[in-house]
């Protein structure tokens, strides 16, 4: 008999206290990693706009990027990106949050502007109409051109009717449009101040000097007003109501049911958590189980509890397969909650809840940004952290599987991922084949039914998931430490013996083919298919989409054919982290995967087409489209690129953030779109970058005409010892956060392996960051950025912008089905 373990469930020591102003300070000491995290929220959000002035809170949180009195326009994002850290804002119906995620010796920084904001922040016409522009865009990617984007505007319209929370922070272009200067000064004046507010620090620092930097720059700041907070009455009783929405962007049935419920501050709170767990949490939860495993009139089922400071809703969300309908989705729906209504939960079901509950709660406990004056010039910064490799162990089972080992004491918990080094490439003539193989590894094994087997996840609170890339498959679980050796026993059952059940197989292909109707209204999807066909051509495995064709040729015997074709000691490397003790979690992965064969597997050499002599626009037609869909694409070198480091900098210079080049042309110079960034990705023998940007649709030819400019230029002219020096502290400071994360370690060291990279390659990575030159990086931008052989993507509507972007070059239209008209 096995001894019980018990959970080691980590305790997050904080302080509170008051300023005499009436800011609420809150302190979490912890130097486990040398950063530090600040959140500053202000007790204001959508609920306290005036109903003609919807969206006011959130426009108001995108000017406090604009500058301050000490600040000048647009330099907050370069001052935080410059000492090496991340930054964002969020805007609820309750409050506004601002974050910043640093390197500990810039704390002060942080906090410096922050106070800055607080006391001194700039409100004027210029800043005004740049972000309302952004704004309205931020609104036709988040909802306009997204299917069932207007879904949760419709719920809140109707739940919370009658109340401050009845429309969406994001509001309406009416009343967006409506905004003026002098209201947001009025606004800034109200709710802006120290008694409205919450600080939290967290991470590297010594508590008696925080509270010190604290008093120094928010001490002196002004008591405000007394800010009343709204009034309104919310009661749980009231009458049922239903609305039918007709969307083109909607292909499949959707269906929502929603329930008044108390406020966040409810005794209920905890249970109505718990109660969506056991709706919803995992495959075993009842809404899938009924709705989409046993029924099959669902692709999806969900359920969740949405709760404020003053109101909420308890919700079901179902989407249907094309042949189910609406009354369908909802009868059954109705049919398991009557049936908790009557016959509760079993003993099971809420044990198992807890358990999912009390993981999900120890896996918060991991991230240093979740425990979480008249100065006119910034700060200095402290002296720099050392930055240093995790230390790891690579060892071998007996029959040569290699494992990487990252020890994490931080929480008790445990994830152990397996890549399998086959993917898509592997099967050239339908790629839908290890797509599905991934799907189906929790779908059953010769041991367990798929029902069973996910039962067996979800008591332990542990999670397991399945993916398919293009070069490579990796198969996760995690869940507490206590259970390490269940967890290892269902991760190699999976492996190594999944029953490709006939049955589940013919559930997963409907679902898959039911979804590719949604696909096809999805702008981002359309635009990553097309980007794929224009580097690799239309029948490359690279480029292969998800067809009905290919997805009704899967077959269990094909699966299982592919299974064994893949399945070798040569074929597959392990990767652990946690809190676990190494030689026991070695012991326990011997026995589990003793029996894997050894045997070679043969991998097809697979690269990029070339590219046009020319710039080609590959326009895909979405009619529907209230935006276009910018990419500009072309390839770039492999992954173990001897330049890899200063090629990061350069694309980082272009469109690496708040701070690149394209985001501060298209965004804050023009309006034009809400972000605009470069994206890379690598494989084996080759990679590929693309420039995005989702840009109004009146803009797009002048949105591409930008773009490329900035693609010229960064190869064209060195780039400034500003700019140079801010982007290498960016990518060191960015490398330094990333080391918060054990499992980012892990899949660095599964890509070493994967990819034959240097081992020395991230111990170096910071001298090669410090020691490039601007000389280097235009020479690396040159051969690799500013090439005329790109190829532009746009997904957007056709009748509207084709004329104007041939004068890009040759303008080849396709629908969204990727058939060229």
């Amino acid at each position: 008999m096995t001894e019980k373990r018990e959970i080691e469930m980590p305790v997050i020591a904080f302080e509170e206290y008051d300023l005499a102003n009436g800011m609420h300070v809150i302190l979490h000491q912890n130097n486990n990693l040398p950063i530090a995290t600040t959140y500053l929220y202000y007790h204001v959000g959508s609920k306290n706009e005036d109903p003609e002035r919807t969206g006011f809170a959130h426009f108001f949180e995108h000017l406090m990027f604009e500058g301050t009195k000490n600040i000048p326009r647009g330099q907050i994002d370069k001052l935080i990106t410059g000492a090496g850290g991340s930054l964002n804002a969020s805007t609820s119906f309750d409050f506004t949050n601002y974050y910043f995620l640093v390197p500990s010796n810039q704390l002060e920084l942080a906090m410096w502007i922050e106070a800055e904001r607080m006391k001194a922040n700039i409100i004027d016409d210029k800043g005004v109409e740049t972000q309302r522009a952004v704004v309205k865009e931020e609104r036709r990617k988040r909802y306009d051109n997204r299917p069932y984007g207007s879904l949760f505007e419709h719920l809140a319209a109707m739940v919370f009717k009658g109340t401050p929370y009845e429309w969406l922070p994001i509001g309406s272009f009416q009343y967006i449009d409506r905004a003026k200067t002098d209201e947001f000064r009025a606004f800034y004046k109200k709710y802006y101040v120290p008694n409205n507010s919450v600080l939290v620090l967290a991470g590297d620092f010594q508590r008696e000097n925080a509270k010190e930097l604290v008093n120094k720059y928010f001490g002196v700041i002004p008591k405000g007003n007394t800010i009343k907070q709204p009034e309104y009455n919310y009661s749980l009783d009231t009458k049922a109501e239903t609305k039918v929405i007709n969307d083109e962007k909607t292909p499949l049935p959707l269906t929502v049911n929603a329930w008044r419920i108390p406020a966040q501050t409810h005794e209920d709170a905890q249970a109505l958590e718990i109660l969506t767990n056991i709706l919803s949490n995992g495959q075993s939860s009842r809404l899938y189980k009924k709705l989409v495993a046993s029924m099959a009139i669902a692709v999806d089922a969900n359920a969740g509890a949405f709760q404020n400071e003053g109101a909420g809703f308890f919700y079901t969300v179902t989407t249907g397969n094309p042949e189910s309908t609406i009354q369908s989705l909802d009868q059954a729906v109705n049919t398991e909650i009557k049936d908790l209504r009557e016959k509760g939960v079993t003993q099971e079901e809420f044990d198992k809840a807890i358990m999912q509950k009390t993981t999900e709660i120890v896996n918060s406990f991991k991230s240093t940004d979740s425990d979480a004056f008249a100065q006119e010039l910034p700060p200095k910064a402290g002296d720099s952290p050392i930055v240093t490799f995790p230390s790891y162990s690579e060892l071998k089972l007996k029959n040569g599987v290699k494992v990487f080992f990252v020890e994490d004491k931080r929480a008790p918990l445990v994830t152990i991922t397996v890549r399998i080094k086959s993917g898509k490439v592997d099967v050239p003539d339908n790629t839908s084949i290890p797509l599905f193989y991934a799907e189906m590894l929790d779908k059953g094994t010769l041991k367990q039914n798929a029902n069973q087997f996910n039962f067996s996840v979800d008591s332990l609170g542990a999670s397991f998931s399945a993916t398919t890339g293009a070069e490579f498959i990796h198969v996760t679980i995690s869940g507490l430490n206590i259970n390490e050796l269940k967890l290892i026993q269902l991760l190699s059952e999976a492996i190594l013996s999944p029953a490709f059940n006939k049955v589940e197989l013919d559930k997963e292909k409907k679902k898959a083919i039911s979804n590719l109707e949604s696909l096809k209204e999805n702008p981002d999807y359309l635009s990553s298919v097309m980007q794929r066909k224009t580097i690799y051509g239309l029948n490359n495995p690279f480029s292969q989409e998800q067809t009905k064709e290919r997805i009704d040729a899967v077959t269990h015997e094909k699966l299982v054919s592919f299974h064994r074709s893949i399945l070798s000691t040569q074929n597959m490397t392990i990767a652990v982290v946690g809190d676990v003790e190494i030689n026991l979690i070695l012991k326990h992965l011997q026995k589990a995967f003793a029996y894997v064969p050894n045997k070679k597997v043969k991998h097809p050499v697979t690269a990029a087409s070339p590219l046009f002599e020319k710039p080609t626009v590959f326009l895909v037609d979405r009619p529907s489209s209230v935006q276009s869909n910018i990419s500009v694409v072309s390839t770039f070198p492999k992954f173990a690129f001897p330049e890899q480091p200063e090629l990061d900098i350069a694309v980082n210079v272009l469109g690496g953030g708040f701070s690149g080049r394209l985001f501060q042309n298209l965004r804050e110079k023009h309006g034009w779109t809400y972000g605009s960034y470069t994206s890379s990705a690598r494989y084996i023998n080759h990679g590929t970058v693309s420039h995005l940007a989702e840009v109004r649709t009146d803009a797009t030819d002048s949105a591409i005409t930008e773009i490329i400019k900035e693609i010229k230029e960064i190869g064209t002219n060195p780039i400034s010892n500003v700019e140079l020096e801010r982007t290498k502290q960016y990518l060191s400071g960015r490398y330094l956060l990333s080391l918060e994360n054990p499992q980012t370690t892990a899949t660095r060291l599964l890509d070493l392996d994967f990819y034959s990279i240097p081992k020395n390659y991230y111990t170096t990575l910071i001298k090669r960051y410090t020691d490039a030159t601007s000389e280097q990086i235009l020479k690396i931008a040159k051969e690799n950025i500013s090439k005329e052989n790109f190829a532009i993507v746009v997904v957007g509507n056709a009748s509207q912008i084709k004329t104007k972007l041939e004068k890009f070059g040759k303008v080849i239209v396709f629908d969204t089905n990727f058939i060229q008209k």
